[in-house]
């Protein structure tokens, strides 16, 4: 930390485990850095990181950018799943990966939809038809997936979230779905 802030960073951006992320932001805060810090997919978040020793480094000065709706979100759809998990799992923490894996599940349920409409169980067609997937019934759940080109990024937009520990799954939403001109164009290979 203290080698970025010597480069004259003031911001970092971190690819790593949730514990990893809650390290450099509580050093950078620790040694009076002043810096920002965005995690990106696949570090995602822990809420527990919000009931230890982290919690306010990280509430000051940490965001996540993930292609996934927090929690706590009010967009419609999302409050069906969210109370199904809440009852099935009572007692569990939340995390906006309970959206994410519903999303996944949502995505091979219409490709083995399409497969019974067709009454086909070929393994070809089940894969031309999720690179044929482009929206359906997880739209509010994750960003646009699209599926249509093998090897290149499935989402492209992200949302803004901030650790708050006042909320369910520890993520509070800053900014909804967006997408920079970088990654908007970014061709993987290319």
């Amino acid at each position: 930390m203290t080698a970025l802030d010597d480069a004259g960073a003031s911001v970092a951006l971190l690819t790593t485990t949730p514990a990893q992320a809650a390290s450099a932001v509580s050093v950078a805060q620790a040694n009076g850095l002043g810096m920002s810090f965005v995690g990106s997919n696949p570090t995602t978040f822990s809420p527990s990181l919000l009931t230890g020793p982290t919690a306010d480094a990280l509430q000051a000065s940490y965001e996540v950018a993930q292609s996934v709706a927090p929690y706590v979100s009010d967009a419609d759809g999302l409050a069906t799943v969210r109370d199904t998990f809440d009852a099935e799992f009572a007692g569990e923490t939340p995390t906006s990966c309970v959206f994410y894996g519903y999303a996944q599940a949502e995505v091979m349920a219409q490709i083995l939809e399409t497969g019974c409409e067709e009454r086909s169980a070929d393994p070809r067609r089940s894969a031309r038809s999720l690179r044929e997937h482009r929206r359906g019934r997880h739209e509010r759940l994750v960003g646009p997936l699209d599926f249509s080109e093998p090897g290149q990024p499935l989402a492209r937009e992200v949302v803004f979230l901030k650790p708050d520990a006042s909320v369910d799954g520890g993520l509070s939403e800053v900014e909804g779905l967006i997408a920079s001109p970088l990654a908007t164009e970014f061709e993987r290979g290319a």
